[in-house]
């Protein structure tokens, strides 16, 4: 049974068509080829390969795989008790407009990360109603194929104004997923995790993306 994503392991994105995945598989079976004798290492490879092409090759199990709910998007914000908490203390006035100061300890969380030197304190606009405007564009684009990489600048737009916005990030890590930029979705879902660390969904798919 495989423990990681099969579209990860073939290295093609979940959107790809039946003849992209067929290239994308014959092109990974070729690093891992023609050794006269292979090691255990490369035997359990192949494997894994072999069982993930299997899965994505036949139609119902794709589709199957493809509906599990943590591959959805999230369509509506569900307001955390703790978050809005977390907000409201958060919130001051400046010169009439509500500015979101983020707590040190998500700030920091997030810095090292991303191993940024620290900064003292990081002022962003918070405005939960224009956020969620920008969440509702980055779903309708979501909906269409067409427009589905042009999601993610509509959910980061909605992070700006409500950087704890956990459905923005999740379904930003949704979008790179399924375009195949499994190192940037990685990044979107610890952040949700940065948010509430007992994500179900989130730490699944941190599970299914990890490295070998």
């Amino acid at each position: 049974m495989l423990q990681r994503d099969p579209y990860k392991i073939i290295e093609v994105a979940p959107l790809s068509s039946e003849n992209e995945i067929n290239k994308a598989y014959r092109k990974k079976l070729k690093n891992y080829q023609g050794e006269v004798t292979p090691t255990p290492q490369t035997e359990a490879k192949l494997k894994e390969i072999n069982e993930a092409y299997s899965l994505l090759s036949d139609p119902e199990q794709r589709k199957q795989y493809d509906s599990s709910t943590q591959f959805q998007l999230r369509r509506v914000r569900k307001i955390h008790e703790k978050t809005t908490k977390k907000l409201s203390a958060e919130l001051r006035t400046e010169k009439g407009k509500p500015t979101y100061i983020e707590s040190s300890s998500l700030l920091d969380r997030i810095k090292s990360f991303f191993n940024k030197p620290k900064k003292q304190e990081i002022s962003i606009p918070y405005n939960p109603k224009e956020a969620d405007m920008h969440f509702a564009l980055g779903i309708s684009l979501c909906d269409n194929i067409k427009f589905i990489e042009q999601a993610p600048n509509e959910f980061k737009k909605a992070i700006q104004y409500n950087p704890n916005h956990i459905e923005a990030h999740y379904n930003t890590g949704i979008v790179y997923y399924k375009t195949g930029q499994f190192e940037e979705a990685l990044v979107s879902f610890q952040r949700v995790l940065n948010i509430d660390r007992n994500d179900k969904s989130a730490l699944s798919m941190i599970e299914l993306l990890k490295e070998d």
